[in-house]
């Protein structure tokens, strides 16, 4: 799944950061997704979300991942700059 999220963006750049809102929201969006899927299991009804649980879990892990990896990027250049400054 990460292989096809990288094409797709790959293939239709945003070249815009993601707001903290915007993360949040992915976020819930999935959780709501996911506990509905677990509730759902004894059901014969199933579920309108597009993704599995599985997918779910999988794209929470990568946000989580990006988020990771946005911190550990600002936190760099939030020394590189206070060492210029001095």
């Amino acid at each position: 799944m990460e292989k096809s999220y990288w094409s797709f963006v790959e293939a239709h750049p945003a070249h815009r950061s993601t707001s903290e809102r915007d993360r949040d929201e992915a976020m819930d969006f999935l959780a709501w997704c996911l506990a509905d899927q677990l509730v759902q299991v004894d059901s014969e009804q199933g579920t309108n979300y597009p993704f599995t649980l599985a997918q779910c879990r999988e794209l929470m892990d990568l946000i989580r991942s990006v988020d990771g990896m946005l911190s550990i990027n600002n936190n760099t250049s939030h020394r590189s700059e206070s060492s210029l400054h001095r």
